[in-house]
């Protein structure tokens, strides 16, 4: 079932157009929650690490994950100067829209779904259980925040 849900995800960024593999790449590359190499890591514990690509490339797609710890939640909204795509691969991300923070507004996205998070949408996110997330954007992107910087 793992393994299926990988590959639906795969397929998904693939077929959105988001999802670019370097032309000059020789070999294939592959990861799993086991093998990301954690390039940041915030106080809540939410991890992160650019897969492929070069996020300040400006016009270059690159490919990102984010690892939510169960409990975390964003108390301050943001919003991205690109679109977002996103795979919930484990969990189950939690996201309200909005300029209001409340957790209990959010929809939660469960494992295997695909999330379209538009440029300059105001919203905040987080997660009940360890929560797993693929994503692709273009590259210039930037996080807007007047509370605290952040880094996804």
């Amino acid at each position: 079932m793992k393994l299926r849900t990988i590959t639906l995800a795969l397929i998904t960024l693939a077929l959105t157009g988001s999802f670019a593999f370097s032309q000059s790449a020789t070999t294939v590359k592959g990861w799993n929650a086991d093998t990301i190499v954690w390039q940041s890591t915030e106080e809540d514990g939410t991890k992160h690490a650019i897969l492929e690509g070069d996020r300040h490339a400006a016009g270059k797609p690159f490919t990102y994950a984010m690892l939510v710890p169960a409990g975390a939640w964003d108390n301050h909204t943001h919003s991205h100067n690109h679109d977002a795509r996103l795979f919930v691969v484990s969990g189950a991300l939690l996201l309200a829209v909005g300029p209001n923070p409340d957790k209990k507004i959010a929809k939660s996205y469960p494992a295997g779904s695909y999330v379209f998070v538009p440029a300059n949408l105001e919203h905040t996110m987080g997660a009940d259980e360890k929560t797993l997330i693929i994503g692709t954007a273009e590259g210039g992107f930037e996080t807007h925040d007047n509370a605290s910087p952040h880094s996804h």
